[in-house]
């Protein structure tokens, strides 16, 4: 707990680089060939341009939805909202409405409406719920997919679902009391995601057991989805300097929200089953069941080894 508080506890005394981006502007990354799908990614309250999703590389900045996914992705069209280095009040709902503005812009172009995907962090997920269960319906009923990194839905042991808001708070220092709104906003998405008849695809991320939002957290109510853990803290869970061993293990369920079904049957496609454990570098077990077909995974290693797949061990990557 002490490595990650000391981890932790310079992030609100950095400035993030703006690179080339107004106050809560929409930018694009990559147009995509011949894109058929948007991918929207949301930061943590306040990063600046790409900061927040930007790890460093011997000295080197790394932007893995620019270095790593429109290349993995080649038909999405990738997409970025961030803050102006002097945002400092959090009104996610005139955020959500900002952005359902500028995503409308954006596509009044395309020949036709493509599905939006959005991946967000930490307090970027209540961003993206309130574009799902309160945004511009010409929006909202395109969202088909939601990678949430390290954004709480309930409480855990240690603390109520207020106080780890709080907690997020004070870390990047959001002058912001009270999160009523919030919580309702998150508990309506809980119910959308849970209901029989969703059709949006998910797959939120958690950090360590002793991490602000923990698997505990970060679990949708009344879902079966267990948070995969990726060991990194708050800020640096979704910052990826390498292919390995992280956004290895994140691209396939990326590519999985991402996918374009072409006609009304495969639309109505289950895809049921799990990813087997990761641990660093290794995958263990899972199924994969497509339309009764199923694809196990076994053990894999990324040094070259295999062994007996096995089902049903809890996810941690």
């Amino acid at each position: 707990m002490d490595r990650i508080k000391s981890r932790l506890g310079h992030i609100g005394h950095s400035r993030d680089k703006t690179p080339n981006m107004a106050q809560n502007e929409l930018i694009l990354v990559d147009p995509g060939k011949d894109a058929n799908i948007d991918i929207v990614f949301l930061p943590r309250f306040g990063a600046q341009g790409l900061s927040g999703w930007t790890a460093k590389d011997q000295g080197n900045d790394v932007i893995w939805p620019k270095d790593f996914l429109a290349a993995d992705i080649p038909k999405a069209r990738i997409l970025a909202y961030g803050y102006h280095a002097d945002a400092n009040l959090w009104d996610y709902k005139t955020d959500a409405s900002h952005l359902c503005g500028q995503l409308k812009q954006r596509r009044s172009g395309d020949s036709a409406p493509r599905p939006i995907v959005f991946v967000a962090h930490s307090l970027g997920g209540i961003l993206a719920a309130q574009v799902v269960v309160g945004g511009d319906p010409s929006i909202s009923k395109c969202v088909q997919g939601l990678v949430l990194f390290g954004t709480p839905f309930q409480r855990k042991s240690t603390l109520a679902l207020s106080d780890i808001l709080e907690s997020i708070a004070k870390l990047y220092r959001l002058p912001k009391d009270g999160f009523g709104g919030e919580i309702q906003t998150l508990g309506e998405l809980s119910k959308r995601l849970s209901d029989k008849d969703n059709k949006i695809k998910f797959r939120p991320f958690s950090e360590e057991q002793e991490g602000l939002v923990n698997k505990e957290a970060a679990t949708v109510p009344g879902t079966s989805t267990v948070p995969p853990v990726i060991a990194e803290d708050h800020d640096n869970l979704c910052k990826f300097n390498s292919k390995r061993p992280w956004y290895a293990c994140i691209i396939g369920d990326l590519k999985e929200l991402a996918k374009v079904e072409t006609d009304e049957a495969a639309n109505e496609m289950t895809n049921n089953g799990h990813i087997g454990t990761h641990v660093r570098r290794d995958v263990h077990g899972g199924v994969h069941n497509n339309n009764g077909g199923s694809v196990v995974y076994g053990q894999n290693n990324y040094h070259g080894t295999a062994s007996e797949s096995r089902r049903g061990e809890s996810q941690r990557w």
